[in-house]
């Protein structure tokens, strides 16, 4: 009965991770428009069902305050979506599941693409072990990306336009590592550990910049 249950739940568990909406919010603390698009981020988070990551960028860094949480490879993905679709890149951008791209303090536009092209691939992992299921890609090859996301940071802003104000923000992403392609067959892939202070996010998505079709928060 004990088997019975466990597997049960792992089952509910999987599915839930199954069906994660994915927030990406590409943000700079060197932005005045964006502390609107973090609150709402950070309000997003508390739903059932959602993962939220923020990318900070470093092209606003000129405007006279290097936002430290800013990274190299944070500009290369919001780029490379842009390359990959409108060609336009602004902050704050939010791209929901890899496909919708809002305006990021857009609630009501957010909340309606937050059910669209949900992730479809039931991931699940334990501390060292990612498990990829048998899937259909529909013809598709798709990238695993691991994620190192700081939970949270407090930053009194001394220049540029946030300047006199602290910016409170969430699951800032620190380094984005690629763990090879997939093609849907049963598998699984070896997880670097987390540096502390920090969990792991697994992002499974099309190639090319397209749909996120599997989400899972690590630890």
């Amino acid at each position: 009965m004990l088997r019975a249950a466990l597997i049960t739940l792992a089952c509910l568990s999987a599915a839930q991770n199954a069906n994660a909406a994915v927030l990406e919010l590409f943000t700079s603390q060197g932005c005045s428009s964006c502390p609107p698009a973090e609150a709402l981020l950070q309000k997003l988070d508390k739903q059932e069902g959602v993962i939220t990551l923020a990318y900070h960028v470093t092209y606003w860094d000129y405007l006279g305050w290097a936002d430290p949480y800013a990274t190299p490879e944070g500009t290369a993905r919001q780029r490379a979506y842009a390359a990959a679709g409108s060609g336009r890149v602004f902050t704050p951008e939010m791209r929901i599941n890899g496909i919708s791209s809002l305006v990021g303090s857009d609630a009501r536009g957010i909340n309606g693409a937050m059910t669209k092209n949900t992730p479809f691939v039931a991931l699940s992992a334990d501390a060292t072990t990612l498990r990829l299921p048998a899937s259909d890609l529909h013809g598709h090859e798709a990238e695993v990306l691991l994620l190192t996301v700081q939970p949270k940071a407090a930053t009194d802003v001394t220049r540029g336009e946030n300047a006199g104000n602290q910016l409170n923000e969430i699951n800032l992403v620190r380094s984005i590592q690629s763990l090879g392609t997939w093609q849907g067959q049963a598998t699984t892939r070896a997880l670097p550990a987390a540096p502390d202070g920090t969990h792991r996010v697994v992002l499974v998505q099309y190639a090319g910049m397209g749909q996120i079709v599997g989400a899972l928060k690590v630890d």
